[in-house]
């Protein structure tokens, strides 16, 4: 049976964060007969309860996988622990404060399962940004887009699913 990770990166997110593992098991409650299911939770140094709260979860619940920094290293770092230490088939990086629709996830099983590589959420509402933010995104995607190389997707997150050879790939990169 395939098995798919979804890493969790937490910092202050005792508010959020039971709600947030309990939606993302519920939602792949549909496909738990096909695939294991692992979440790795990864704690970037959190000063409140949320170390606490994670590990009673993973105490009860064996699919649970916690890590937890010393100090807040940045979410960056944090996603990147939790691809390194990541068992699944595929891997799946979604927010701990609630931004991110757990029950896309299985869409994006279904792109992967049709032989992509890699899934990527792209926001289509700007509900609840300042319209500064919002003009503040459009001239850095277009100027990344300018002075790169790869086409940068406007308004994508890193709410995304990368296939195991591309977390093999990853883990090969030497930069930090």
């Amino acid at each position: 049976m395939k098995r798919i990770s979804i890493i969790i990166p937490a910092y202050n997110e005792e508010k959020n964060i039971v709600r947030v593992i309990a939606d993302v098991l519920e939602k792949l409650e549909g496909i738990s007969s096909r695939y294991d299911i692992e979440l790795v939770v990864v704690d970037d140094g959190s000063k409140d309860a949320t170390p606490r709260l994670v590990m009673d979860l993973a105490k009860k619940d064996p699919r649970i996988k916690y890590i937890q920094f010393t100090r807040n290293f940045g979410k960056e770092t944090a996603l990147t622990a939790g691809i390194m230490s990541a068992s699944g088939d595929a891997v799946v990086m979604i927010d701990a404060d609630g931004q991110h629709p757990p029950e896309l996830i299985a869409d994006f099983i279904t792109t992967w399962e049709a032989g992509s590589k890699v899934v990527v959420g792209v926001r289509n509402s700007h509900r609840g940004e300042s319209p500064v933010k919002r003009i503040g995104s459009y001239f850095f995607y277009k100027l990344m887009s300018a002075t790169s190389e790869t086409e940068m997707v406007p308004y994508s997150t890193d709410f995304r699913l990368l296939d195991r050879d591309v977390v093999e790939s990853f883990k090969l990169l030497e930069e930090r």
